[in-house]
């Protein structure tokens, strides 16, 4: 199970980062329109609140780390009613945009390191789609030491942007995304159900653990049910159950994740069809354009950056962008990420 994991993990990669950091003072409040990637945030100098759609406010401790793996709208405040005064604005950013904090911090109130992000090729990453849709991590937590060196990191290059500080933080955010799964897998994720249960069956664990190790072998139902020990019957119901999906389609999709990443990378299509089992590039060229939604013909390094950066953008269209930028300004509300005062999402657009 452990190799499977670290399969898993190591896969995992950014493919867009923002980052923004601001001094708040107090009273401060943030909201956050949704997102198709994921957002963090880590809160210093102040405690604070977390506000999502029909969820009680969720304190949040001065050094905790917030996970929104799905994007939820939210907001951060630091008084329990929601109170909001800067909009962040991810829509007019760059892929992998620096947004300093002021030069200097306010005398009371709270720093905010805040990123969003989105991963590669998320359906190859079965551990995403079992985590909590908002996962906070405590100074004190188990593996909280190491994820604070990487935090400080960001803080210092966020901070003050330096010659390469754009390509080191898409690797920050990196490495932080994988402290942040091993700290939630370590510390409850094993206890589960779903695919991090399945891994643990001593029957379908062994099954999973094969095609990971080997996605480009001609695979059957019956020669997994073999692995497993088990008929071929019992086998595909016992792992439909708990992997919830068959097991070729699974197979199916970690191979077409795969193919995007070595499409994405520059690899050629006939290269990439045969060392995931497919001998007949047609085939391949249908299957991965069900999965993805488009052929792997498009899939080459530059288009797919241009995706993974438009990916990451709310779905809001320009003049409801240009209507919430005059609707901050005249009701005092800064902006977190556009320097000349436009605003994001206004509270009703954020869903909640």
């Amino acid at each position: 199970m452990t190799d499977v994991l670290a399969q898993v993990l190591s896969a995992l990669r950014i493919t867009t980062t923002l980052f923004a950091m601001a001094n708040l003072p107090e009273p401060w409040g943030v909201v956050f329109p949704r997102g198709q990637g994921a957002y963090f945030h880590v809160l210093h100098g102040s405690d604070g609140w977390l506000h999502t759609a029909g969820e009680s406010p969720l304190r949040v401790r001065s050094g905790d780390t917030i996970l929104l793996a799905r994007g939820t709208a939210h907001r951060l405040t630091s008084d329990p009613d929601g109170t909001v005064a800067t909009v962040f604005d991810p829509v007019t950013w760059s892929a992998n945009a620096i947004v300093p904090a002021s030069a200097s911090p306010a005398p009371s109130g709270a720093t905010l390191v805040c990123g969003a992000v989105d991963v590669e090729n998320p359906a190859t990453h079965p551990l995403l789609d079992l985590l909590p849709a908002v996962l906070k991590v405590s100074s004190d937590d188990p593996g909280a030491t190491d994820l604070e060196l990487t935090l400080r990191l960001l803080r210092r290059e966020t901070r003050a942007a330096a010659p390469g500080s754009q390509i080191l933080l898409a690797r920050l955010g990196d490495v932080l995304l994988v402290q942040l799964v091993r700290i939630w897998v370590e510390r409850e994720g094993l206890g589960r159900g779903g695919w991090l249960g399945a891994l643990r069956d001593p029957q379908i664990g062994p099954a999973i653990i094969a095609m990971h190790a080997d996605p480009g072998e001609h695979w059957t139902v019956d020669s997994l049910a073999a692995i497993a020990h088990l008929s071929r019957s019992r086998f595909a119901e016992r792992f439909t159950t708990l992997v919830g999906q068959a097991p070729l389609g699974y197979l199916t999709q970690w191979r077409l994740g795969i193919a995007a990443s070595l499409l994405g990378q520059g690899k050629s299509i006939r290269d990439v069809s045969r060392s995931l089992g497919y001998t007949s590039e047609p085939a391949f060229s249908r299957a991965f354009t069900r999965r993805h939604g488009r052929p792997p013909s498009t899939y080459h390094v530059g288009l797919e950056r241009t995706l993974a950066r438009r990916a990451l953008q709310p779905s809001i269209s320009a003049s409801s962008v240009e209507a919430d930028r005059v609707a901050a300004g005249a009701e005092g509300v800064d902006v977190l990420g556009d320097a000349d005062g436009g605003g994001a999402a206004a509270d009703e657009q954020s869903g909640f």
